[in-house]
């Protein structure tokens, strides 16, 4: 394979500074939670595009708030979550968009252990449980509510670069205030899950369901699935493979098949909608060794493409995402609307990617779009 691919440049540091602020001050994805003081003094220590300096700036405000926490743990426990939650957060952003460093990886093991520290701490703990299956061991975090009976559960798959952890934060509480149980998994090679995307992967998460069904304080006939970006297009992918085992399954934005065309992933590759790192990201992710060759075969993903589109899907199946994303095109969300199990749909006209707008942020579209929609297919 010969083929150059020629991508626009990246942000300058300049650039990337300013806009990191920006976004952490309005509070959007991927900077939510983050302070805004907090997050001037860190861009203040880095002076370039370095990814070791990007994850040791990081790392090193994570570690100031893990201290924190471990020193109000014994008095304060609350307060001692709060400040893991933070360690985490900034952990996290220092191997963002995947710890494809040193201090990158160092800075997420950060993130990792403070995390860790912050599920003891819930009044109902979130554990954190390896699932064999015949590939190997798939990492999960789990939650449960405190209800009579078995609780109704939601498989919650992260994107590119939104951890299992990022699901346990953001999506977790949600489910909990609906008395829904909540499973983090991670995508294919991404996070702690070192799955190679290529077919046969969804074994390990058919595994997540059998190990659910050997639990007394899970209701096997209430299990659902929702995925981010590119959790998204798995979700769809493990949804072809359990349409019975499943009872809902949410795409929230993720690609299927326009949007693993070469012509597209060379658009997205050099959008300034991604807030940097995408083409390492994708490398490192895909599994394959050149971005000549991920333009080429990332294609091979693609539902169509695997003869996957017509199939079966859980009876219930809801689909979301803006007309204007740069990343996935809108076809991409038509053509689950147009083949196999009649599903239903969000569709926000002015929406980028994950459906946002001005109007419509991250928030606003899980607690009155998304999660009104599970819990009456959880209830039906």
């Amino acid at each position: 394979m010969t083929e150059d691919i020629t991508i626009a440049p990246p942000r300058t540091w300049e650039e990337l500074r300013t806009e990191v602020q920006r976004r952490t001050d309005a509070q959007v994805y991927p900077m939510t939670g983050a302070r805004g003081e907090d997050v001037r003094i860190i861009l203040g220590r880095i002076d370039s595009l370095d990814d070791d300096a990007w994850g040791r700036s990081w790392s090193a405000m994570a570690r100031e708030w893990f201290e924190r926490g471990q020193a109000l743990e014994a008095t304060d426990r609350k307060a001692a979550a709060d400040a893991f939650i933070m360690a985490w957060r900034y952990g996290s952003f220092g191997a963002w968009p995947s710890a494809t460093s040193p201090e990158k990886r160092k800075s997420l093991q950060v993130g990792l252990d403070a995390f860790a520290r912050y599920g003891r701490l819930q009044a109902q703990p979130i554990e954190r449980i390896e699932v064999r299956f015949e590939g190997g061991v798939i990492p999960i975090l789990l939650q449960l509510p405190s209800i009579d009976g078995p609780a109704p559960v939601m498989l919650s798959l992260g994107g590119l670069d939104s951890f299992k952890e990022y699901v346990a934060e953001r999506y977790g509480p949600v489910y909990m205030k609906h008395k829904i149980g909540w499973v983090g998994l991670d995508a294919p090679n991404t996070g702690e899950t070192k799955l190679l995307p290529r077919p046969g992967v969804e074994k390990a998460y058919s595994a997540v369901i059998d190990y659910l069904l050997t639990r007394k304080d899970v209701d096997a006939s209430r299990i659902g699935l929702q995925g981010v970006s590119m959790g998204g297009y798995w979700a769809t992918r493990f949804a072809f493979a359990e349409p019975k085992r499943l009872k809902l399954a949410v795409n929230w934005a993720g690609p299927l098949d326009a949007a693993w065309a070469p012509r597209q992933i060379r658009g997205a590759l050099s959008s300034k909608e991604y807030l940097f790192g995408l083409p390492a990201a994708l490398l490192a992710q895909s599994g394959w060794s050149s971005l000549a060759e991920l333009v080429e075969r990332q294609q091979e993903l693609s539902i169509v493409t695997m003869g996957l589109v017509d199939k079966p899907t859980p009876q219930r199946m809801l689909i979301v995402n803006g007309l204007k994303d740069s990343l996935v095109p809108a076809s991409d969300t038509m053509l689950l609307l147009q083949h196999g199990t009649p599903k239903s749909a969000w569709i926000n006209p002015e929406g980028i990617h994950l459906a946002r707008s001005a109007e419509w942020n991250d928030e606003r579209i899980k607690q009155q779009i998304i999660m009104p929609w599970i819990v009456d297919a959880m209830a039906a």
